[in-house]
């Protein structure tokens, strides 16, 4: 991760936590798969409204901009 002032900071989970974290997420997943169909097809087309509003926002970025970057 990094922080506002681009330091890289890296975080340790206890493995009792990040099991409990991925139980989550996983019921998260089945929450919405057993959902009805027409609720999944709203959700998925929230998604790719999101999806695409987050695309628009996105900088391109030359190659010239990659082979030149300043990496320090």
């Amino acid at each position: 991760m990094k922080s506002l002032r681009n330091k890289e900071i890296v975080l340790f989970f206890p493995v009792l936590a990040l099991r409990d974290l991925l139980i989550g997420l996983e019921h998260q997943l089945y929450l919405q798969h057993s959902l009805p169909e027409q609720e999944q097809e709203k959700r998925q087309k929230a998604k790719s409204s999101h999806v695409r509003k987050m695309h628009e926002n996105i900088p391109a970025i030359l190659r010239e901009e990659l082979e030149n970057a300043n990496i320090n």
